[in-house]
């Protein structure tokens, strides 16, 4: 995980906390299918951030792995998209989903490992979702 990923999942920690007193707990393991952990209503959800470096209006969709998008359905999983102009939250992934694809991308998130590989992706639609401002100088 690069700085700027760390920096964005304490930023979506700060803002859950700040905007609905809700406790996220960073996952101890930086690879593993969530960023973040909490509990509400008795109910564990896991939490997946993205950051992008570009403002909200650049595309219409966003993609992730599908390993991680089928994780976070079985997880009471959340997205959360961070872009420069603000953020944002999907809740309901099915509801989100537009299709799915193949394209070439690294074999890990190990920004050193340069080995490209054909992995499967899920698209995910931004339609009638709120969007966050944020003061980002991530």
């Amino acid at each position: 995980m690069n700085s700027f990923d760390k920096d964005s999942v304490q930023y979506v920690k700060k803002q859950f906390k700040d905007n609905w007193n809700l406790d996220l707990k960073i996952t101890s393991n930086e690879f593993s299918q969530e960023d973040l952990v909490f509990t509400h209503n008795n109910k564990n959800h896991s939490v997946e951030v993205k950051r992008r470096r570009f403002n909200s209006n650049k595309y219409p969709t966003t993609i992730i792995e599908k390993s991680k998008y089928e994780y976070l359905l079985s997880h009471n999983g959340i997205l959360v998209v961070v872009f420069d102009d603000c953020w944002i939250i999907i809740k309901n992934l099915k509801k989100a989903f537009v299709s799915e694809t193949q394209k070439y991308a690294r074999k890990t998130i190990d920004f050193k490992n340069q080995n490209w590989v054909m992995k499967d992706f899920i698209e995910l639609k931004f339609d009638n979702l709120v969007k966050y401002k944020s003061p980002l100088s991530l």
